[in-house]
């Protein structure tokens, strides 16, 4: 395990040759917006640049992630920023920059400002 964050109470794991490298554990971890699934870590939290090089696969490709989720189901390119990667899903942003819309059939009316 490597890279993760993990929130709330409760084992991580059991296994006693399991190797966990750079992993957050937290009651409740920072991130801009759980209610609308954003999951960058906000500005100063202790996860950002505190990641390791996940280094390459017995094959030779990297396995630094280049893409992220993004809400709803999409991807985007996942920024390089800092000294190192970031801990979780997310590379921290440096803007605010967002926007949010509803799909057809969820919620009431069409885009949020």
């Amino acid at each position: 395990m490597q890279n993760n964050v993990f929130s709330g109470t409760g084992t991580v794991c059991t296994q006693a040759s399991a190797v966990s490298k750079r992993n957050y554990l937290s009651l409740s971890p920072a991130f801009v917006d759980r209610a609308t699934y954003d999951l960058h870590p906000v500005t100063g939290s202790p996860m950002i640049d505190a990641g390791s090089a996940p280094g390459t696969s017995a094959a030779g490709f990297s396995l630094t992630p280049t893409l992220q989720y993004k809400h709803f189901p999409s991807t985007e390119t996942r920024p390089v920023s800092g000294a190192a990667i970031d801990i979780g899903a997310y590379e921290a942003t440096t803007t605010t920059n967002t926007t949010t819309t509803t799909s057809p059939g969820k919620g009431k009316g069409g885009p949020k400002k």
